[in-house]
């Protein structure tokens, strides 16, 4: 089979309810559910190969990030002990240096990089392996400036009359 490894904070320190850990537990389903497709999928064509999801957790806020992606590469490049073929590292979810860090040490391997919620500037560019599918801060806050150039959202947008045209503008 095939190995997806999922890289995030999987810890949830004591006291810190806002620990990046609730955040990566909540996405963790919709790898879960991306699995089960892709093993449906293989059991109804014999040339698709099922998918396992590996776990590792570089510690809250990405502490061991490096060390964590070192131990990724180690086991692809030697293969697992199920035998299964690591294919790629999903799920980096913040915008560090240490993220950065870990994804150049994927890349020497080869294994591609897909954050999923990763929005940071620096993020883009960091690696020819590394895909991100949220838009990053720049990205969103262009599209915010010209959709509210476009769609005003307090009045003054498009009528004559002082409250922008429809009557029920807030002001």
């Amino acid at each position: 089979y095939e190995a997806v490894v999922y890289m995030a904070p999987l810890t949830l320190p004591e006291g810190e309810a806002e620990s990046s850990g609730y955040t990566s537990l909540r996405e963790l389903r919709g790898v879960a559910l991306a699995q089960r497709t892709a093993n449906g999928l293989a059991r109804d064509d014999r040339n698709q190969r099922p998918l396992v999801v590996l776990l590792a957790s570089p510690g809250d806020k990405f502490a061991h990030g490096p060390e964590v992606a070192e131990q990724i590469v180690d086991r692809a490049e030697g293969g697992g002990p199920d035998g299964e073929v690591i294919v790629g590292v999903v799920g980096i979810s913040q915008s560090r240096e240490a993220s950065r860090e870990a994804i150049g040490i994927l890349q020497r391997a080869s294994l591609p990089v897909i954050g999923g919620t990763l929005t940071g500037d620096e993020m883009v560019g960091s690696s020819d392996f590394y895909y991100q599918v949220a838009p990053n801060n720049d990205r969103a806050a262009r599209v915010m400036v010209e959709f509210a150039l476009r769609y005003p959202l307090l009045g003054g947008g498009g009528g004559d009359d002082d409250d922008g045209g429809s009557g029920a503008g807030a002001r």
